[in-house]
């Protein structure tokens, strides 16, 4: 994971240069989440794993969700802080989340667990 790490800490301010709108652009993306928020328990927050420069966990806050963008990459956390102050983040691995058990009432993993090997998608996923 170090080398996925040092890789988006180098990609971060490129990112969200791309992604910023990336959902204005994606009607399933925002017709899945909007299901999502539809049955989730507004109580618990949406963990947004693998969140990137923080774009979907925004998108989520802005529709009155409590949303927390965790991300491998220390840079992609910082560019999410600063792009979206009002919005959780924390630096954290799939594998061993920053976060107590039962503190989400979701996940969402939008194109992140592609970077776990076969044998980690179970432990990652439970």
């Amino acid at each position: 994971m170090t080398e996925v790490r040092r890789s988006y800490d180098a990609v971060a301010e490129d990112y969200v240069a791309g992604f910023r709108d990336e959902l204005d652009h994606k009607p399933l993306d925002r017709a899945l989440l909007s299901a999502l928020i539809e049955r989730c328990e507004m109580a618990a927050p949406i963990a947004d794993l693998g969140c990137g420069p923080g774009h979907v966990t925004a998108w989520l806050e802005g529709r009155g969700v409590r949303a927390v963008g965790i991300d491998l990459s220390a840079e992609m956390v910082a560019v999410g802080r600063r792009e979206y102050p009002g919005v959780e983040f924390r630096n954290g691995d799939l594998l061993d989340l920053p976060a107590t058990d039962g503190e989400f009432g979701a996940v969402v993993a939008l194109y992140s667990i592609i970077h776990l090997e076969s044998g980690e998608l179970r432990r990652a996923l439970e």
